[in-house]
């Protein structure tokens, strides 16, 4: 375990990685019906190396709509218009689904 610490600190670990660290400590005396449900599995360490300043942050403008692109504008502004869009599409594809449910039982109702 000090040594995966050591190397973190030192920086030698070049991604976030997840490493079994084996211990040395035994599990405390468990007796009776806690004996058998006391778990037997190896522990498990994560290191992660990941430091301000070395991710490159995606850039997601492309997928942004036009009216929410200004980060100076107020977005509540053009709230009515994007929400008028996403509920026409909804409503759309629940009635189209209504329909093409209707028509499969239809189909397997009459053969």
């Amino acid at each position: 375990m000090q040594s995966v610490v050591k190397a973190a600190g030192v920086g030698q670990l070049a991604r976030a990685t997840a490493l079994a660290v084996p211990t040395n400590a035994t599990l405390p005396a468990v007796s009776g019906a806690m004996a058998a449900a006391a778990p037997r599995s190896s522990v498990m360490t994560q290191v992660r190396s990941i430091h301000a300043g070395n991710v490159d942050v995606p850039d997601f403008s492309y997928y942004r709509r036009s009216s929410t692109k200004d980060p100076a504008a107020d977005s509540k502004t053009s709230m009515e218009s994007r929400a008028g869009f996403s509920y026409v599409l909804a409503g759309t594809l629940g009635v189209s689904g209504a329909y093409t449910a209707k028509a499969l039982v239809n189909q397997f109702l009459s053969s």
